[in-house]
């Protein structure tokens, strides 16, 4: 029997609280996991070990979107995105919400001020990440580039930023009202510049009441021709290198066009290559063989002939993992280690070399080695926390494959810090300020991180959370909520109680209806509690 069985079958034998104890759990069946299509050279199922969302942190503004993925590891080391496989679901849908129809798997949507967390749920395993909602009026805006030269019958595009409370930024480019103060010379759509006759003009967007605006010149100097750098490039399986397109004018220096240019591939099963801005002139080899990559700025074009090389073991995808992403400050679960699995262009018929260079980077904390090695795939570092709550971010990078992913890890002062607690009346009814028989009080607490915790102890308390404690539920054996997991327990007034003493309570004089939830981190031996109210005195 595995470690976590035991912790389901101890849960359900040591929680048997009768009916009035309400021992509906959410949490699956450990047993059960999912597969992909292969298996190993024994032909044993190919299980899915666990999910993880990305970002497991993220700030938001009111009224804003934006889209969480989420990745599943299985026992072959192979990771896939599972975003639109599992369940999506918010803990507090007043301040943010999560799509759950096919169309919207994981889009999530600010609503109001504040915290939740949202939890990913696939084959028996669970994920959350912590979304953080923030006003929805920014305090500024800004376009950038400032002050864009085009060539005549080209296209550019340029991006508005949003700047929130706390310094938070915001990509508003869709969402931004634009316009042009002569469309003669440019014409502007979410940020989609196309030039026309030559001269200068203002450009301006417009976002949450905050306005920007910059100065666009179109050369009248004629573009002569365009060449790529370099000029027959040569990519393999899985790698992506960048491409530059330079443009020649019959006076005047030459200019970068990169930006300016239309890119294309003849052939997108052999080469990719993008056309996105920001992204301009990207190339991605895909599979052997040959491709014509073609850049084109107005009547000019060039082609570049790509050649895509054959190689099973060159890294083709990089996944962060870690034991915990929650460290506790100053205490000796202040580290945590940080892994790197690079996988393959063919992971069933070939590993990545030993010895494959991984660049670790990270922000608000630091790291026990800036470059590792993989051996067997993985590449590992050790992140130590600095003295700040909040959030770091750990970065690893190949980018000679152009592969990079990154992962949060909380930093805190107290491990309650990373739980949410919410609460459920249901039949609550009065005589007076008498609770009556029926009513029932139910709360559930949730996991924001992926280390499992002990519950030790649980405690319904009627006005002083410590004198006045009226249900007390302490598991015979051990109890955990595992990682992305949450809790779900409740009483209900009038029903047997297996408590300490053995009693009914049909009624109750209101004095504040709460509960006390002591949890245990396993791993260092720190006590912790976690609580929340239902009702306050009745009058």
């Amino acid at each position: 029997m595995s470690e976590k069985d035991y912790r389901r079958k101890a849960h359900r034998a040591g929680w048997r609280l009768v009916v009035a104890l309400l021992l509906t759990s959410a949490l699956a069946a450990c047993g059960r996991s999912a597969g992909h299509s292969g298996s190993d050279s024994g032909g044993s199922t190919v299980t899915l070990e666990s999910v993880r969302i990305s970002p497991s942190a993220l700030t938001i503004p009111a009224s804003l979107s934006d889209e969480l993925t989420a990745k599943g590891t299985y026992s072959d080391g192979i990771t896939k995105d599972v975003t639109t496989k599992g369940e999506w679901s918010a803990v507090d849908d007043t301040v943010v919400t999560v799509g759950d129809a096919a169309a919207d798997k994981g889009v999530i949507q600010g609503v109001a001020d504040g915290e939740s967390l949202v939890r990913f749920t696939y084959n028996g395993k669970s994920a959350a990440s912590r979304i953080t909602v923030i006003p929805g009026s920014p305090q500024s805006l800004a376009i950038s580039p400032q002050d864009p030269h085009m060539a005549m019958g080209a296209t550019r595009r340029l991006a508005a930023t949003a700047t929130y409370a706390g310094g938070v930024t915001w990509d508003v480019t869709d969402e931004a009202s634009w316009s042009s103060a002569n469309t003669g010379i440019v014409t502007v759509s979410k940020g989609v510049v196309t030039s026309g006759t030559d001269g200068s003009t203002q450009i301006s967007a417009a976002f949450g009441g905050r306005n920007d605006a910059t100065t666009v010149t179109v050369d009248q100097d004629s573009l002569l021709d365009v060449t790529i750098e370099p000029a027959a490039p040569s990519v393999v399986e899985g790698a992506v290198i960048q491409l530059h397109a330079t443009g020649h004018y019959g006076s005047g220096p030459d200019r970068d066009v990169t930006e300016d240019a239309s890119w294309s591939s003849d052939a997108t099963g052999v080469a990719r290559v993008s056309d996105a801005a920001g992204s301009k002139g990207q190339l991605t080899g895909v599979s052997s063989g040959t491709a014509t990559v073609t850049a084109s700025v107005g009547t000019k074009s060039v082609d570049a002939s790509v050649n895509v090389t054959s190689a099973p073991s060159a890294p083709a995808a990089i996944t962060l993992s870690t034991g915990s992403n929650v460290v506790l400050i100053g205490s000796s679960a202040n580290t945590t280690s940080v892994t790197a699995d690079v996988a393959p262009n063919d992971p069933q018929n070939s590993v990545v070399a030993d010895g494959t260079a991984v660049d670790f980077s990270v922000a608000g904390g630091s790291l026990s080695t800036a470059s590792a090695t993989t051996v067997n795939g993985k590449a590992t570092t050790t992140f130590t926390a600095d003295g700040t709550a909040g959030t770091a971010t750990v970065t690893a990078g190949i980018p000679s494959a152009g592969l990079s992913d990154d992962l949060q890890i909380f930093k805190v002062n107290d491990f309650a810090d990373i739980f949410q607690v919410a609460t459920r009346k249901k039949d609550v009814s009065y005589i007076g300020n008498v609770l009556q028989k029926g009513s029932e009080f139910v709360v559930f607490v949730y996991n924001g991180s992926n280390r499992p915790f002990q519950l030790t102890r649980l405690e319904f308390y009627n006005g002083d959370p410590v004198n006045d404690v009226f249900f007390t539920a302490r598991p015979i054996s051990t109890y955990y909520i595992d990682g992305g997991d949450y809790l779900r327990k409740g009483i209900k007034l009038g029903y047997a109680q297996l408590a300490e003493p053995d009693h009914t309570i049909n009624t109750l004089v209101d004095n504040g209806i709460g509960v006390t939830v002591y949890l245990r981190d396993q791993r260092t031996g720190i006590n912790f509690q976690v609580g929340a109210t239902f009702t306050t005195p009745s009058p």
